[in-house]
């Protein structure tokens, strides 16, 4: 539990295995908020994309979403991974989670 707010970092990378989550699977609206060009299709790994979440004081976890639009037809399960530190990263954890998007939407 935090004595204090701290800030978790989840940064975008290549995923082990599977194909990757584009930008064109994420909802633009969000993409352009983190500073993301979503008229350009892309694995997210290429886009320098960091999202942030807050865990307050008190707190043991926090909650990191990735909003996905849904596509016409069938899409195939995408992996998304982020390696998680804590900002400072001596406040949290160093870690790679990895996610799994079953037809995005």
């Amino acid at each position: 539990m935090a004595d204090a707010e701290i800030s978790v970092l989840g940064e975008a990378k290549p995923p082990k295995s599977g194909p990757e989550l584009m930008t064109s699977d994420v909802d633009p609206k969000w993409l352009v908020e983190q500073g993301v060009d979503p008229a350009k299709a892309q694995p997210l790994s290429e886009t320098g994309l960091t999202a942030m979440v807050q865990i307050p004081a008190g707190q043991t976890s926090g909650e990191l979403t990735i909003p996905t639009v849904r596509h016409a037809g069938a899409d195939p399960a995408k992996q998304v991974l982020l390696h998680v530190t804590g900002d400072p990263r001596e406040s949290g954890p160093d870690a790679d989670v990895t996610g799994t998007v079953t037809d995005a939407g």
